[in-house]
């Protein structure tokens, strides 16, 4: 109970540290609802429980913007149907909807479309139960749909300011791909010439010294022609380890899976893994949770995404109890992937912390703004992961 306790900490240690002006105004809005409920408190049971799911509504929106929208579009219509008297005012939670489903949408046509349905359920509450006996005030109607559109453009302004930000930074990204690319063939082309006019030197100084060696018996030469083969086997050893480190690729072990669909990509790529697993006597499986992401990931990103779960893997097969089980959670949201993981230790295990495989992925998780978090108590071993995907 504290290791899933402090995981949900974790968790939203993250997620107020990724979205800090998303989590402020859900407070501010929060906040403005319980005075409007403190100055008008509801005169009945029903508009009591309006009033606290509105609320706890308006709490959940950072996390599940559309869903949220939705949920408040529902308590909106029951509104319509059945008014709720007193209480807070539900004007605040429901601008910041339309806001933050306009920005996390991105789309020009779901800002309207926000606007227009929360417009029109707003407008049908004051036609049916205004005040005045003729039904809709014109100056209170006009308001109201000035204040609706002006969320919906707000955050439809901001997505756009934001999206043309991201577009620089992954311009950037590409440029630093794009030369390390060109190095890389830089490097083939040293390797080459490496490989043609040195190495194949080496080896023919090798090769006569070998052969002077075996005809100089027990000469006074041997020790000589001895310590010249010697170096030239291991010069050539050593200039082979030089070319084989310029000829290698760049962290481009997954750039076969830099696509769209990186959900469909995870479940594949999982699958075999798991299968993998199983056949090592392990059973388990990672379950991946789709809640859409809001920008096209960084290729960088992606590599560094599956990088980290094979590595995730390896410690699974090295470090989980025989015949034991494994879970793994993989959560796309917004902008961002989180990776949860718990297996049980072998008995033989004494580790407290992540090793040295891991330890080097921290440091890259940390360089690209994302968070790493390992411990084992109890025999049990519990990972978090946060990668920014953009």
């Amino acid at each position: 109970m504290k290791q899933q306790l402090s995981m949900l900490v974790q968790r939203a240690h993250t997620f107020i540290s990724q979205y800090p002006w998303r989590c402020a105004v859900t407070v501010f809005i929060v906040v403005l609802s319980i005075i409007d409920w403190m100055a008008a408190s509801p005169i009945n049971t029903y508009s009591c429980v309006v009033g606290v799911l509105h609320l706890l509504v308006v709490a959940a929106l950072p996390v599940f913007p559309q869903i949220g929208c939705l949920a408040l579009m529902v308590l909106e219509l029951a509104g319509c149907l059945y008014p709720a008297v007193g209480g807070p005012s539900r004007l605040w939670g429901v601008c910041f909807a339309i806001g933050l489903f306009a920005y996390c949408e991105g789309t020009l046509g779901a800002a309207i479309l926000a606007a227009a349905g929360f417009s029109i359920l707003q407008l049908g509450q004051i036609i049916t139960y205004s005040d005045y006996g003729q039904g809709l005030d014109y100056g209170s109607g006009v308001s109201l749909l000035g204040v609706l559109v002006f969320s919906a453009m707000a955050g439809y302004i901001c997505r756009q300011v934001v999206d043309k930000n991201r577009g620089v930074e992954q311009k950037a990204a590409e440029l630093v791909q794009d030369q390390a690319r060109r190095q890389y063939e830089q490097n083939l082309s040293i390797a080459a010439q490496l490989h043609d006019k040195i190495a194949n030197g080496l080896t023919t100084i090798a090769l006569e010294s070998q052969k002077n060696l075996e005809r100089s018996g027990n000469s006074a030469n041997t020790a000589s022609w001895q310590l010249v083969a010697e170096q030239s086997a291991r010069s050539i050893q050593e200039l082979h380890a030089v070319i084989d480190c310029l000829s290698l690729v760049p962290s481009d072990e997954y750039a076969g899976v830099i696509s769209e669909q990186l959900h469909d990509e995870l479940a594949q790529w999982c699958s075999r893994q798991d299968e993998a697993m199983h056949n090592q006597g392990l059973q388990g499986r990672a379950r991946i949770n789709d809640f859409g992401l809001i920008a096209k990931p960084i290729a960088s990103r992606k590599r560094l995404l599956f990088d980290v779960l094979a590595e995730v893997y390896v410690d699974i097969s090295k470090h989980c109890e025989r015949q034991g089980t494994y879970q793994m959670t993989i959560t796309l949201c917004d902008n961002s992937v989180e990776i949860t993981q718990t297996n049980a230790l072998a008995k033989s295990e004494s580790r407290t912390s992540y090793g040295k495989g891991l330890q080097i992925y921290n440091g890259r998780i940390e360089a690209a703004g994302g968070m790493l978090s390992a411990t084992a108590q109890n025999e049990q071993w519990n990972l978090y992961v946060f990668i920014p995907m953009s």
